[in-house]
């Protein structure tokens, strides 16, 4: 573990660049060169031509080539999740201006922290953010591998119409121009289909993990506000240094809710994709996961279970930032009531009273301004994809 001294801005930043500079997001987010925003741009179109890959031939699959129900649901999941990682790539690509108006937040707070207790603040939540993210990849990409590069290989064989043996493929396709099935074209699409596993998988990575840094910050943010409203309590309310403190505690709190703002208006609509993306997910792939154990296939039933482990841990961060940011600002306020501020002049006694209003009327984090993001929020997506998992089984069965 590096030294708490040298922890700063770019540990906490570290996993989002990476994933986002395989999106070609983050060289336009930061300053780069020239040269580098050229590879980002062609970063993109490759990044779009293998999104378009997987949904444009899983579409003709689903709905030109396959007329049984049942099998166009068990492809609906796949193309559900090429619909989310589209959705919020081209979100992220769209809010680049606010991602760096959040980043460049995010490093001048770090660069202003000069108390040695603070710092230890930030680097705690950096800490936690930074290990989250890097959980969350694990999953990801792990579920990832073993759904693209190796479920083909040790899934049941199938066959065509004519009875002929057909080599398996992770993503549901179909081109009108060539059979997929045939050498070469079984290798080349094999291999796209890979590599769009790894744009998808980074994409839901770079935005969960750009969620939690920014959050997590945030949370830190305040957390440092507690602790100085802690430190006024103990002061001498005539002393002139008491006015100077809550001088300084008065424009913390302003600058922390305005980042949480901020963050608030990027990844609202990227919470709700996630929302009803992963309680429809969660169903399909509870369901995949019961006819593989119907079927004694162990891979399949382990590629699920990681993709489910995944998805449910995602929703879970997300929800489990916006309580955890709820709680801290409501601990700002309790913190503020707390003081004796009816005992303190004035002048003083009005800016508390201010403060107490303030940090009373903060609304929790909202996935498109609908669904507050708490655990009770986890509760329900759970208990609502497992309610139509049953309703799925009883009409499939």
């Amino acid at each position: 573990m590096k030294n708490s001294t040298m922890i700063n801005e770019n540990y906490a930043l570290q996993i989002n660049r990476w994933c986002l500079e395989s999106l070609g997001i983050w060289q336009f987010v930061m300053k780069s060169s020239y040269f580098a925003k050229i590879m980002a741009v062609f970063l993109i179109i490759i990044s779009t031509f293998l999104l378009g890959f997987i949904i444009i031939p899983g579409i003709l699959f689903a709905f030109v080539l396959i007329k049984d129900p049942a099998i166009r649901l068990q492809v609906s999941g796949v193309l559900s999740f090429c619909v989310m990682g589209i959705m919020k790539y081209y979100y992220l690509n769209l809010k680049k201006g606010q991602i760096s108006d959040c980043i460049n937040h995010l490093i001048s707070d770090w660069k202003k922290i000069n108390n040695y207790d603070d710092k230890m603040i930030m680097i705690s939540y950096a800490k936690f953010g930074r290990y989250s993210s890097i959980l969350s990849a694990v999953f990801m990409y792990a579920s990832s591998v073993f759904y693209a590069g190796i479920l083909p290989f040790i899934s049941p064989e199938m066959k065509n119409e004519d009875n002929i043996t057909m080599r398996n493929l992770a993503y549901p396709c179909h081109f009108i121009i060539f059979d997929e099935h045939e050498s070469p074209a079984y290798e080349i699409v094999f291999f796209t289909q890979c590599c769009c596993s790894f744009v998808m998988a980074s994409i839901t990575n770079g935005a969960c993990n750009l969620a939690t840094v920014f959050i997590m910050h945030a949370c830190g943010q305040l957390e440092i506000l507690t602790s100085w409203l802690n430190n006024i309590r103990n002061n001498d309310s005539e002393s002139k240094d008491m006015y100077l403190k809550y001088s300084a505690v008065i424009e913390q709190h302003a600058t922390t809710l305005r980042f949480i703002n901020k963050v608030e208006k990027l990844f609202q609509q990227i919470c709700f994709v996630e929302v009803v993306g992963c309680t429809l997910n969660i169903c399909l792939l509870g369901y995949y996961t019961l006819l593989e154990w119907n079927a004694n296939d162990t891979g399949g039933i382990v590629t699920y279970l990681l993709l489910l482990t995944s998805f449910v841990y995602n929703i879970f961060l997300y929800c489990y930032m916006g309580e955890l940011l709820t709680q801290k600002c409501q601990g700002v306020s309790n913190v503020v009531y707390l003081t004796d501020w009816y005992e303190l002049p004035v002048k003083l006694a009005r800016g508390f009273i201010l403060s107490i209003v303030t940090a009373q009327n903060y609304e929790p984090l909202k996935a498109g301004k609908l669904i507050y993001l708490s655990i009770n929020t986890f509760g329900t997506v759970i208990r609502t994809s497992v309610a139509y998992l049953n309703i799925l089984r009883t009409f499939m069965a």
